[in-house]
């Protein structure tokens, strides 16, 4: 069983963007990424897809009920903890988002893939372990790289590059280790008749998306959109599937819930973004020390995303309320 119902439904929703990307790409080595669709991923898709939380949070009431420290204590600490840091002119906020960042997407993938094994019990292969090495080993890797060319997902010092060959090889190494363990439980689920494509394609798809942007392009937006095309769009349906489970009536159709959770969506990111390129200077943390203004700006624009993170984190945990009507 699929997650969107269907194979096609499913692949095209979660990783067609992202694979188009690849495919362009590739076939595109020595042209440069068009604009429009760099704005398209990076601000219709990355920036803006974290508002789509608000349709499990701000927009219902009874969640706030539920959990108003969640929804209204934590964004506030966010807000001020970040004023804090930038005010001091304390190092290292922008690498500790990116770092944040980078973990929130590869949990998606484990989310996403757990989610497909609790609809098809007795299926697998369950292999959370080698989901989490074919995802987290590439952008390890990819720190180790001597031929990239890093222009910062936020500012170039963000990342802790170390170009280091033997660390590259070991990180292969550690790949192939993680492959074959998967093939083995990939030829055991068919030995028992027990193998589930749908299972299948949470891991494989996900370790294709990652291999390719970390340990393949050299290129900094050729690695960038794909990452963040696949984790906004997964992000997209499922907040429109989850509407339709909960809530029936206006989301009853998939395509129209799936826009509306869309729109909302692109209509805040592109306001935050607007703000960001007009009011706020992305520099190293430590340039902020002392402008009180500027340390509330980043704080304003930047909590979304982490109250995003933080919230996602008990809005689709198995423990949730609403878990067993998102997942039947």
């Amino acid at each position: 069983m699929w997650i969107l119902g269907n194979a096609r439904r499913e692949i095209l929703s979660f990783y067609g963007l992202a694979l188009s990307i690849i495919a362009f790409s590739g076939a595109s080595t020595y042209q440069p990424i068009p604009m429009f669709l760099i704005v398209l991923v990076t601000v219709g898709i990355d920036t803006s897809h974290v508002y789509a939380t608000a349709w499990r949070s701000w927009f219902d009431p009874k969640e706030i009920t539920r959990a108003k420290w969640l929804h209204l204590f934590v964004p506030a600490l966010i807000m001020l903890t970040i004023f804090l840091w930038c005010s001091l002119g304390l190092p290292g906020l922008w690498s500790a988002i990116l770092y944040l960042t980078v973990f929130h997407h590869i949990r998606q993938f484990y989310g996403v893939h757990r989610w497909s094994l609790a609809i098809n019990p007795s299926k697998g292969p369950n292999s959370s372990v080698e989901l989490y090495a074919l995802t987290v080993l590439p952008f390890i890797g990819y720190h180790f790289r001597d031929d990239i060319d890093y222009q910062g997902f936020f500012t170039r010092e963000d990342m802790f590059l170390s170009p280091n060959p033997f660390a590259l090889n070991m990180v292969y190494a550690l790949l192939l280790i993680a492959l074959a363990s998967l093939i083995f439980k990939v030829i055991k689920s068919i030995q028992n008749k027990s193998l589930s494509l749908p299972v299948l394609s949470t891991i494989i798809f996900p370790f294709i998306i990652n291999f390719y942007c970390f340990l393949y392009t050299k290129h900094f937006f050729a690695a960038l959109l794909p990452v963040l095309a696949v984790h906004g769009m997964t992000y997209y349906h499922l907040s429109a599937l989850a509407q339709r489970k909960l809530k029936q009536g206006f989301w009853a159709k998939p395509l129209r819930g799936f826009f509306a959770v869309l729109a909302v969506s692109v209509v805040l990111g592109s306001l935050e973004t607007f703000i960001t390129s007009e009011q706020i200077d992305i520099i190293p943390s430590i340039q902020y020390q002392g402008n009180y203004l500027l340390a509330f700006g980043v704080a304003f624009v930047t909590t979304p995303s982490i109250y995003h993170y933080i919230a996602d984190a008990f809005l689709w945990k198995r423990t949730h309320p609403d878990f067993k009507k998102i997942v039947s």
